[in-house]
C-alpha cells in the first residue's frame, strides 16, 4: 500500500485552495514524527475537517461531510495509488462538484434558484459596491444587483426564510444586521482572552484583522471579522501579487471549558485592494433595520434605509 505523504498532501490542499481564488492557509503545525506519512495523523484529520468545512461548505452535521472526509483524508487508500497528479485532479473535480452542489462557497456567493420567486429590494442614501443577503444558517450568501449609482439593491430568486443584509459602501464602510446572538455573555476573562486568540490565529494568511462584533448562543460564539492581507505575497510562480486582499467572514466557535475551537467559517466578501502597507479597515456599523428580514414567495420592498456614517444606528422605512 502506498503511504500518504503528509507534507505533500498539505501542499496539494494549499495549491487547490489557491487555484480558485479561495485563500485557506493550512497553518496547523505538523508533528515531525508524522512526516513519514501516517495517514491517521491527528493533524491531517483536523486539517481535512477544516478544509471541507471552509472550502466545500459541509458542516459535520451534513451527511455528505463524512463521505467527503473519507475521500479527502485518505481513508480510501486506493485513491492515492493513482499518484498525486491524478489524486489532485480527482479531488479538484470533487471539490468543484461539491462546491456547486453546496451553494458554491469556494466562490462565496450562492447562485440564485430561478424556480423560486422570493426577493428583497430597497434603497439607501449612500453609494454601495456590494449588497449581500445571508441566511440565518449562514450556508448561503446572495449578491444583489445594484442600480441608481449603487443606491438601490435588488435580490431576486431568494428561497423562503429569514435573511440578514450586509452592505458595503464606496466610502469604505460596512453596514450589517447579522443575527449573531447575545452580546453580553457570562464568560470569564480567561475565556474572553482565549476567544480573541482563537479568532486571531484562525487564518494566518491575512496578516491583520479586526473583530467587528461578537454574539453568543449557548456554548457557541459568532464573530463578524474583517481580515486584511497587505504585505508581500508571492504567487506559486514566484511573481509578486500586484494587489492586497480584504475579506469579511462570520466565524463560529464552540466553547470547551475556558477555551474555544473554531467549527465553521463562512466567507461573506473577498475583494482585491490596491497594493501598499497600512490598508485601513472598513468603518463598521450595526444596523438593526438590516436584520431578520423574512422572505416568502414574492419580492419584499424595504423602502428607503437611512444609513448614518457616524453612529451604529439605522432606520428602515417600510
Amino acid at each position: 500500500m502506498k503511504k500518504i505523504n503528509l507534507p505533500g498532501l498539505l501542499n496539494m490542499y494549499h495549491s487547490l485552495s489557491r487555484s480558485d481564488g479561495f485563500d485557506y492557509p493550512l497553518n496547523t503545525p505538523i508533528d515531525a514524527k508524522n512526516k513519514k506519512g501516517n495517514q491517521k495523523s491527528p493533524q491531517l484529520k483536523q486539517i481535512t475537517k477544516q478544509w471541507i468545512v471552509s472550502r466545500i461548505g459541509y458542516t459535520e452535521q451534513n451527511p455528505l461531510f463524512f463521505a467527503s472526509f473519507r475521500v479527502f483524508s485518505g481513508c480510501y487508500p486506493e485513491l492515492f495509488r493513482l499518484g498525486w497528479e491524478m489524486c489532485a485532479l480527482i479531488i479538484s473535480f470533487l471539490g468543484l462538484f461539491c462546491g456547486i452542489a453546496q451553494a458554491d462557497p469556494g466562490r462565496i456567493y450562492t447562485h440564485p434558484d430561478t424556480a423560486v420567486a422570493g426577493g428583497v429590494s430597497g434603497s439607501v442614501n449612500l453609494e454601495l459596491t456590494h449588497a449581500l443577503a445571508v441566511d440565518h444558517e449562514r450556508l448561503h450568501v446572495f449578491l444583489a444587483d445594484l442600480t441608481d449609482g449603487g443606491r438601490h439593491f435588488a435580490f431576486t430568486h431568494l428561497p423562503i426564510g429569514k435573511f440578514d443584509l450586509v452592505l458595503v459602501s464606496k466610502n469604505h464602510a460596512v453596514y450589517e444586521g447579522l443575527s449573531l446572538g447575545d452580546t453580553s455573555p457570562a464568560i470569564s476573562p480567561v475565556s474572553t482572552k482565549n476567544l480573541a486568540t482563537r479568532i486571531a490565529v484562525a487564518d494566518s494568511f491575512f496578516n491583520r484583522h479586526t473583530v467587528c462584533r461578537i454574539g453568543f448562543n449557548g456554548d457557541r460564539a459568532y464573530a463578524f471579522v474583517e481580515r486584511l492581507r497587505d504585505k508581500l505575497t508571492l504567487q506559486q510562480s514566484g511573481e509578486k501579487l500586484d494587489h492586497d486582499l480584504r475579506r469579511l467572514e462570520v466565524i463560529e466557535l464552540e466553547q470547551a471549558g475556558d477555551d474555544w475551537q473554531m467549527v465553521n467559517s463562512r466567507h461573506l466578501y473577498r475583494e482585491e485592494e490596491p497594493p501598499g502597507p497600512g490598508l485601513p479597515f472598513f468603518q463598521h456599523f450595526q444596523v438593526s433595520g438590516l436584520g431578520n428580514i423574512r422572505v416568502v414567495d414574492s419580492v419584499k420592498d424595504l423602502g428607503v434605509i437611512l444609513l448614518s456614517g457616524t453612529a451604529i444606528v439605522g432606520d428602515r422605512k417600510d
